[in-house]
């Protein structure tokens, strides 16, 4: 038997009181305010302007002197006024890096992108951010601006705008804080202690009760928690919890407690069956849910809703999405306890607020409206309005106008000066099987409701025109402004299908599409010429809904049009065109039938939509929702013949789909060369070389992986010798040896950007290659993009493909998106009725793309001279000079 010395035993108590002092020092710090919770200053700022303005031209950098920086990580936001002196209609974005030591390359730097408007800005940089980009992190650190190495700022570093900056001030903003009245105990569950709202208590899964903290989880069953990134400070955070209890000490009596139970979720919308929680036993929540439909209501949520210039974006999220419980419950033992429960997703804790109740007047109210209104100007702060101006356009008359572009239109957008050169439209061009948009810019002068009624009116008998319109309504939505989703505006962005009313005294935007018949008689004269004319009259009338003016229309426009109509088949696509992604929505919360036939249902609509405007290629094969693998040979097999019917052709890429990719990822080694023979087997047999496993995404950019992904080469070339390997890269002049190595062994290579060499390399070895995402952001010009700068790719030698970002928009909700989730870009959103809505980008790309077929027509004419539409001149658009061609 050992004995213990008393001077080990003197040590061992030693130790033991160390550690309850430190552990009663943690719960002291960690213990609920008594008293009023107040902080020295509500606002605070501190300028670190330059002497005299600073000014820069547009493409140099400007370097900050960085020490007025040392201090900033005490602050919340750096406050910066900039004079932009720029055209009016200009698109240029303001890059704000800040590099500390341990900075190595973009994702280790703290980056802010921001658009820039004419005149003055006023831009905030959230000092809090972790570096990287605003929804892009790899390494979850903020910069060290004890250690800062360089602060500069450029606008537009890509391009060659002209333009210069006025950098007029600079300062260190410390944010707003209310008082917490002793009364009111507020917490926030998050994933870590970094708040930084003072008297708020941080939560965590690790934060269990004990008496002398007097709050705490004495269960809990976590299933994950979550930074939704883009809400306010208190409200990003969540804790999802599946089962639990959450304890306050509190004195007997009323209580009035807010709790904030759900989340905005990030990359991935969230989503429960069943949700249940009590307060001292008595339900709070109740809440089961676990039908298909329940999901697809919460992801459309804001279908069809269009906001108005006094909404603000912060206030739809939180009334729809974060809307709260409020509740009185009675604590009678000196302790409120809160339970929860839930299914696979949990309970999704965010935040909880307790006040004292008062019979005669809630402490709460007044405290909430200062609450929110903090968490609200932190949301201005980190996204920011870039309105152009501060009121609507408004005008005295009634403005109609029809323009052949597709474009985006704002509320604040002067439509007379705008449309003011803007030739009359008199012509349309479209060929058979194809059709062609216009698109009407309205403002009636009177305020009220409108129905707009539209009627083609041929010159000749209406049972022989060959000419049916569809009308669309254009829905506003806030939309990002750049790259980096740090500042937005509203504008229209997507077109719903049939009759709408329209609003007087407000700019609103519709489409018309125009197409051919598809019933024409075999003796119908169109069949008769290979250019066909209708001409005719478009006649639009406006009639209010009010009683009283109810009868004669009170506004009608007259527009004489001719329709030319090519008879004659365009070639055939000689290059693959279309989107990257197919997926409309993530099902993965659905492992049954029910959520493979609607799965497969908006696959085939998106399919569906690409194929209607002249298309030929997507990415992503589809999986079985019960094949653990994703190995579903039969399923793709059949996928295929229905994109086959659809005019889709080979070679098919996999990327965004869980074809391969589940199985290549989520295996061990031992499992896929257990699988070798049953894949071997499935590619000779059913012949698809032509399938291209897309097992690398942006090596040498965004996942800086090329070693990974050189050694994931070897080991598939080396163990499946029958599958055809690509992936998406860059191969600009200068590159890193390592990346064109890489790219040098792919089997067809997707590239974002070709410089001199490569292009040089691929051709001499005879290798196809394509591009993509050539248009990546919202505000591109993908008439230009998939008009006539794809038909210059498509005479290279070896250019095979071109694939745009993307026909899905699966990443967060739909018909909200200003936190760069990428709905934005969507070709297409999905609709309760199981259709799509598309989007103003996509009726661009598909009015882009007949650009591309006439000019393929034409070339393989004698007279044609390529360079005369590859360069437009006042006097003619590019549909006018295809018009004098033929």
């Amino acid at each position: 038997m050992k004995t213990i010395s008393l001077q080990s035993i003197q040590v061992i108590f030693s130790f033991s009181i160390l550690f309850v002092i430190l552990q009663n020092s943690i719960y002291a710090q960690k213990a609920l305010s008594k008293g009023n919770c107040t902080v020295e200053k509500d606002y605070e700022e501190r300028i670190i302007s330059p002497k005299k303005p600073l000014k820069v031209s547009f493409n140099d950098y400007l370097n900050l002197d960085i020490v007025p920086f040392k201090k900033a990580s005490q602050y919340d936001f750096l406050e910066l006024q900039i004079d932009s002196f720029q055209d009016e209609n200009q698109e240029s974005q303001l890059y704000i890096t800040f590099q500390d030591h341990l900075t190595q390359n973009y994702w280790s730097q703290l980056n802010h992108i921001s658009h820039l408007s004419k005149g003055k800005n006023i831009i905030f940089v959230d000092l809090k951010s972790l570096v990287g980009e605003r929804g892009s992190q790899k390494e979850k650190r903020n910069i060290n601006f004890k250690k800062l190495k360089k602060v500069f700022l450029v606008v537009d570093p890509e391009k060659t705008t002209k333009g210069k900056i006025e950098l007029k001030s600079l300062k260190l903003i410390k944010s707003a804080r209310p008082n917490y009245p002793s009364a009111i105990k507020v917490f926030d569950f998050r994933i870590k202690d970094d708040s930084n709202l003072p008297c708020v208590q941080a939560i965590d899964e690790k934060d269990r009760y004990h008496p002398k903290l007097g709050y705490g989880f004495k269960d809990i069953s976590l299933w994950k928690k979550e930074d939704s990134v883009y809400m306010d400070t208190y409200l990003r955070s969540v804790l999802y919890i599946q089962n639990g209890e959450f304890a306050v000490d509190l004195p007997n009596g009323d209580y009035e407690l807010i709790l904030f139970w759900n989340s905005l979720g990030y990359w991935d919308p969230p989503f429960y069956s069943s949700r249940k929680v009590l307060a001292e036993d008595i339900p709070l929540l109740i809440s089961d849910r676990s039908l298909l439909s329940n999901y697809e209501d919460d992801l459309l949520i804001f279908e069809n809703r269009e906001p108005s210039i006094h909404d603000h974006p912060w206030d739809w999220l939180y009334k729809d999405i974060m809307k709260p419980i409020r509740k009185k419950v009675k604590v009678t033992d000196g302790q409120l306890n809160l339970k929860f429960s839930g299914d696979a997703s949990g309970v999704g804790l965010n935040g909880l607020i307790i006040a004292k109740a008062n019979p005669s007047q809630s402490v709460l109210d007044p405290f909430l409206i200062k609450f929110k209104n903090m968490l609200k100007g932190e949301y201005d702060r980190k996204i920011r309005s870039s309105y152009p101006s501060e009121s609507p356009w408004q005008s005295n008359k009634n403005f109609f106008h029809v323009s052949s572009k597709v474009e985006r239109m704002s509320p604040y957008d002067d439509l007379s000066l705008k449309y003011k050169n803007d030739k009359a439209l008199n012509e349309i061009l479209f060929a058979k099987n194809f059709s062609s948009f216009v698109n009407l810019l309205i403002h009636l002068k009177d305020s009220g409701t409108y129905k707009m009624k539209i009627d083609w009116i041929p010159e000749g008998p209406r049972d022989l025109s060959v000419i049916q319109l569809k009308p669309y309504k254009s829905y506003m939505q806030w939309l990002s402004r750049d790259r980096n989703h740090e500042s937005y505006t509203l504008e229209t962005q997507y077109l719903v299908k049939g009759d709408h009313e329209l609003q007087g005294s407000q700019n609103q935007q519709f489409f018309i599409e125009f197409a051919m018949r598809s019933q024409l008689k075999d003796t119908h004269p169109f069949y008769k010429q290979k250019i066909f004319k209708e001409k005719g009259v478009l006649k639009i009338s406006f009639h209010s809904k009010d009683k009283s003016k109810k009868g004669n229309a009170v506004y009608t426009k007259k527009l004489p049009l001719t329709f030319v109509l090519l008879n004659d088949d365009f070639n055939k696509l000689t290059t693959q065109v279309g989107f990257i992604g197919l997926n409309a929505l993530k099902y993965s919360y659905f492992p049954n039938q029910q959520s493979l036939e609607r799965r497969r249902h908006w696959d085939m609509a998106y399919l569906s939509l690409l194929s209607r405007y002249g298309f030929n290629a997507f990415t992503g094969l589809p999986r079985g929702e019960n094949e653990p693998l994703g190995l579903s040979f039969g399923e793709v097999d059949q996928f295929l013949k229905k994109a086959k019917k659809l005019g889709f052709r080979p070679p098919y890429h996999t990327y965004g789909g869980e074809f391969l990719h589940k199985f290549f990822e989520e295996s061990s080694a031992d499992q896929i060369l257990q699988e070798k023979s049953s894949i071997a087997s499935f590619f000779e047999s059913k012949k698809f070389e032509n399938i291209i496993f897309q097992f690398s995404d942006e090596p040498g950019g965004y996942s800086q992986n090329i070693k990974r992904d050189s050694e994931r080469y070897q080991f598939l070339k080396k163990n499946f010798p029958f599958l055809s390997l690509g992936g998406f890269t860059q191969w600009k002049d200068g590159q890193a040896d390592s990346l064109v190595d890489f790219n040098k062994k792919l089997d067809l290579i997707a590239l974002s950007s070709l410089g001199h060499s490569g292009i040089h390399w691929l051709q001499s070895k005879n290798r196809t290659w394509g591009l993509y995402n050539q248009a990546e952001n919202n505000r591109d010009d993908l008439y230009h993009v998939f008009g006539r700068k794809l038909w210059n790719w498509s005479r290279k030698e070896g250019f095979s493909f071109y694939l745009e970002w993307h026909s899905s928009a699966i990443q967060n909700m739909p018909y909200f998106d200003l936190d760069g989730r990428e709905a934005d870009v969507a070709i297409g959103l999905p609709n309760h009725s199981g259709g799509l809505n598309p989007t103003i980008r996509f009726i661009q790309a598909a009015e882009g793309l007949q650009d591309f077929l006439w000019l393929q027509y034409l070339s393989s004419k004698k007279a044609f001279k390529a360079q005369e539409f590859l360069i437009l001149d006042e006097k003619f658009t590019f549909r006018n000079k295809i018009l004098r061609a033929i």
